[in-house]
């Protein structure tokens, strides 16, 4: 029993396995790290058992002791090495890691910076499943504030490199609902971190308010386009807003929605069929237009219920909506196509 203990640990604490983390064959890093899961999955049980029991087993005192040898191996060559073919298994070691021993971001001299988290979201699931998301979510959310201190425009930057993993592509488009999860737990997470109220709403305004006109497709920015936007997304971005304080945000939800109404607005005075030789933008794509924005207003109504200023904000834009129906409807009496350019909306 000895000697195979004695033989397990002249293996795992031998520096050169842990270095095979950046290898350039992917099955030897899906082993190194389906091996480091291993460990820290059965530490973790075992810690639980002895709750109940006293004893011991190798795992219990390994991973400490493991962390100064594995550390600078996985969560610094890792990251900023192509994790093709290992992604899965790769996300799983630093969400272990980053969950169980934070401490492990210090066991080494040369310590990751955020640009080399960043350089590794940049590089989206890598070929991985879904989970993998899931993985970086949990990761990102216990990263040791001690060593990445929040900063506004450092998590700024992070959300962007998030977007930018899953925009590109490579990426599949099954991948985007739990992409996007990932994403507004981040955001939630950097929010509450950051200590000026000032910077909460910075981060809001920058990284969570524009997908609510990205998904209603108007005139939406290029970086906010990964695909077809669903509603419970937007969903998620709200529950992100509902969790500040409403005096912080207030002015920024405001000003966004009603800029965003006023977009539907204008939309609706294009030309009609035969009234314009070069109509901008067609009835179908009007109506859908419309269409989600009726949806999103539901949708926040039915997410906000106990939150009386949106409530009367989305209430106030509904009436300003049916007023210029009303509008449009008797400027166009009699011409062939007005009611149809409505934009879903009656």
């Amino acid at each position: 029993m000895n000697k195979g203990r004695d033989t397990f640990d002249e293996i795992i604490y031998d520096k050169k396995l842990w270095e095979f983390a950046s290898h350039p064959d992917a099955a030897v890093r899906r082993s190194v790290f389906r091996l480091l899961n291993h460990i820290l999955e059965e530490r973790e049980g075992t810690q639980r058992r002895l709750q109940f029991a006293r004893t011991t087993t190798k795992f219990t005192d390994v991973v400490p002791s493991l962390l100064p040898v594995a550390s600078s191996s996985i969560l610094y060559r890792g990251l900023t090495s192509n994790q093709t073919g290992s992604a899965l298994e790769y996300s799983k070691a630093i969400s272990l890691l980053t969950v169980n021993f934070p401490e492990a971001w210090e066991t080494f001299k040369k310590r990751p910076k955020i640009s080399h988290i960043i350089e590794y979201l940049k590089r989206g699931s890598q070929g991985g499943p879904p989970e993998v998301w899931s993985h970086i979510a949990t990761f990102l959310v216990h990263l040791p504030e001690a060593l990445f201190p929040p900063a506004l425009e450092d998590s700024i930057r992070l959300l962007q490199g998030l977007q930018e993993g899953f925009r590109r592509k490579e990426e599949p488009k099954t991948h985007l609902p739990l992409a996007w999860s990932c994403y507004f737990q981040v955001a939630s997470s950097l929010l509450n971190r950051l200590p000026a109220e000032p910077d909460q709403r910075k981060l809001v305004e920058a990284a969570v308010l524009p997908i609510f006109e990205q998904y209603i497709r108007l005139q939406a920015s290029s970086e906010w386009s990964s695909g077809q936007i669903q509603l419970s997304t937007c969903m998620s971005a709200m529950e992100v807003v509902q969790a500040l304080r409403w005096d912080i945000i207030a002015d920024s939800f405001e000003t966004e929605w009603l800029r965003i109404t006023q977009l539907v607005l204008d939309r609706m005075d294009v030309p009609g069929p035969g009234q314009s030789e070069k109509p901008h933008s067609s009835q179908e794509e009007l109506t859908a237009e419309g269409g989600r924005w009726v949806s999103l207003c539901k949708g926040i109504r039915q997410t906000s219920r106990e939150s009386v200023p949106i409530m009367s904000l989305v209430d106030k834009s509904v009436v300003l909506m049916l007023d210029k129906i009303l509008s449009v409807l008797r400027r166009g009496s009699g011409k062939e196509g007005n009611a149809l350019r409505l934009p879903g909306l009656i």
